[in-house]
């Protein structure tokens, strides 16, 4: 299986209004077929370099996209097995993002662990996050909640 180059991911920040290029380095160029892949959706890069340092730890190769938009095409190219939303973000929220990742076929099985400001778990449950944590999340947390990821997909696979 091939994978775009960043030369066929780069015009796609001319056509998605509200996108900004994020400060992350995600790893994009290096995955290879057989990877474990985390698609992180956060707005915040700081907050989203702390998640993609430790999927890394967990064996993850990690995409970021800094909202809905850039979320949707990077799981339409890659090949995604978890996803990490934020339900705040930038010109689409991550409701409508979830709403659309669970009725579509290709993408209803990748599991999704929301880890959001919002306090709405129940909803986020019954629109089939596989689980929800609170921002602000101590280490803790956010360690537990990739261990989580970590063994749902190895499961899966």
């Amino acid at each position: 299986m091939t994978f775009p180059t960043e030369a066929a991911i780069t015009p796609l920040a001319e056509a998605v209004d509200g996108w900004e290029e994020m400060t992350v380095a995600d790893d994009r160029e290096v995955i290879a077929t057989g990877d474990r892949v985390l698609l992180i959706v956060e707005d915040d890069a700081a907050f989203a370099q702390i998640l993609l340092d430790m999927a890394h730890t967990r064996g993850f190769k990690v995409l970021v996209a800094g909202g809905a938009e850039v979320a949707i095409h990077l799981v339409s190219r890659f090949p995604v097995d978890a996803i990490t939303l934020d339900l705040k973000l930038p010109a689409r929220d991550g409701w409508t993002m979830l709403d659309q990742l669970k009725h579509n076929p290709k993408t209803r099985h990748i599991p999704v662990h929301i880890i959001s400001v919002e306090e709405d778990e129940k909803r986020g449950i019954q629109q089939g996050a596989m689980a929800f944590l609170h921002k602000p999340a101590n280490p803790q947390a956010l360690e537990a909640a990739l261990d989580h990821i970590k063994s749902f997909v190895e499961l899966a696979k």
